[in-house]
């Protein structure tokens, strides 16, 4: 699991400033892309998009540990 963890945090070091931001108020706090949106006086599409790219890179980055993640992870983590 160490392994797995080293490699989000590389992927969530490696967004861009603000897809950071949004990823961890998203993830690590709890948000509501609303909230965020609302928050960071963005869109609530803007904030969408950037989850979604992050998400996206993470499972691309993470396709070999998948049926580890699946078996460990809680489902809601990958939504």
């Amino acid at each position: 699991m160490a392994e797995i963890n080293e490699i989000v945090e590389k992927v969530i070091e490696n967004l861009s400033p603000q897809a950071k931001i949004i990823f961890e108020m998203s993830r690590k706090k709890g948000m509501k892309s609303a909230e965020i949106a609302k928050q960071l006086n963005l869109s609530v599409r803007t904030v969408e998009k950037h989850i979604y790219q992050a998400l996206k890179l993470l499972k691309k980055q993470l396709a070999d540990y998948m049926p580890l993640i699946i078996l460990v992870v809680p489902e809601y983590c990958f939504q």
